[in-house]
């Protein structure tokens, strides 16, 4: 549970939480009330809903180190910007 979570929950969701919310999203992932994604090597990406919002965890080593943004980026779109970027010059 890290402060690095907490500021992203914020920063992309509008969420305040602290670490008692931490746990508590946490738990889910670990009771099975959330829904997983994606499993790496690295970690797991799980959907999981708190205070009304659905958000898009990470979870690595026991605990959920950030939280991305609701609508992650398609491969389409960092193509797009790359080639936008290189016609720039």
């Amino acid at each position: 549970m890290t402060g690095h979570a907490i500021r992203r929950a914020q920063e992309r969701y509008g969420l305040d939480l602290d670490a008692k919310d931490m746990a508590g999203i946490s738990g889910k992932i670990v009771d099975g009330h959330a829904v997983l994604l994606r499993r790496s090597d690295g970690g797991a990406k799980y959907l999981v809903h708190w205070a009304g919002v659905t958000l898009l965890a990470v979870w690595r080593g026991g605990n959920i180190v950030t939280f991305l943004p609701k609508e992650p980026e398609t491969e389409a779109s960092r193509k797009g910007r790359r080639r936008r970027r290189k016609c720039r010059t």
